[in-house]
């Protein structure tokens, strides 16, 4: 009897095992596994991040499309759900990724605004036509810089 009750538990355990282990649910983990790190992390990403996530999206993606006949109706809206929360986290992660990025920019600019102007605590400065020339340039490729991540993000 007790060999019998054994036998029955295993088998039911197996079953559960395999069940929630199919295909479906290990991308629909994958893809939850994405999103907390994303949620989690985002904001702290680099390029080469960034690049990971779209490439492991794509991947999951993809099994999940091959899958979709696979799928009932509860994990498409899981599905769904995860995307939608992915897709805010890329969204605030890159923001505040480029509100980072202009915290910098204009320390830089308040830096050379105070040096052309002579406001930084030292003498009046006065400039050649090509230093400011140079000093323009560079104020040109830091706008440059800004307009590069902000069509990065949209």
């Amino acid at each position: 009897m007790k060999k019998k009750l054994l036998v029955i538990i295993a088998c039911v355990a197996m079953t559960l095992v395999v069940v929630s282990c199919s295909p479906v649910d290990r991308n629909i983990n994958k893809l939850a596994n994405l999103v907390e790190m994303v949620e989690e992390d985002g904001s702290n990403f680099t390029n080469e991040d960034w690049e990971y996530v779209s490439e492991e999206y794509s991947e999951i993606s993809e099994s999940l499309s091959k899958l979709r006949d696979k799928t009932t109706k509860e994990q498409r809206k899981e599905i769904g759900r995860l995307k939608a929360r992915l897709g805010k986290a890329v969204a605030m992660g890159k923001v505040n990724s480029i509100t980072g990025s202009f915290g910098g920019i204009l320390d830089e600019l308040s830096g050379f605004v105070k040096g052309l102007t002579g406001t930084d605590g030292e003498s009046q400065h006065f400039y050649s036509e090509e230093e400011l020339d140079d000093a323009w340039d560079e104020l040109e490729d830091a706008v440059d810089n800004v307009t590069d991540e902000l069509e990065d993000v949209f």
